[in-house]
């Protein structure tokens, strides 16, 4: 599989995505989806990598700033962390953004760095 290296401005994080390389993969709404909404997050992530994709449904591979890796499920319901049966169900979040927000204290204020970051540049 063919992996993809994206750096943002600053350099202090990479990440890696892969293309898909499977047609079923490429022709996912959800796995195209989830694979923007995570390339979105630039520095506010170490990584991912998304690991299925199918007509109702993708999982990718997160790795939070905090070095947790997790497994994000998008579905029509929304984004969620995907756990074991027996871990009952999670939260549902309407974006990844929230979702993040929810799980990662590191990624909360790297945004939030970010966003000061882009307010002072426009004054």
């Amino acid at each position: 599989m063919f992996s993809m290296i994206f750096k943002h401005r600053l350099g202090a994080h990479t990440f890696s995505s892969p293309f898909f390389t499977n047609s079923s993969m490429a022709s996912s709404f959800f796995g195209q989806e989830l694979h923007r909404a995570l390339r979105e997050q630039g520095p506010a992530i170490h990584g991912f990598k998304v690991i299925s994709a199918g007509p109702l449904q993708a999982v990718a591979r997160i790795k939070t700033l905090e070095g947790h890796t997790l497994e994000v499920l998008l579905t029509q319901q929304g984004y969620k962390v995907d756990c074991k049966p027996n871990e009952g169900n999670t939260q549902t979040f309407e974006t990844l953004e929230d979702l993040l927000h929810s799980i990662s204290p590191l990624y909360a204020q790297r945004r939030s760095e970010a966003l000061f970051d882009a307010l002072k540049r426009l004054s």
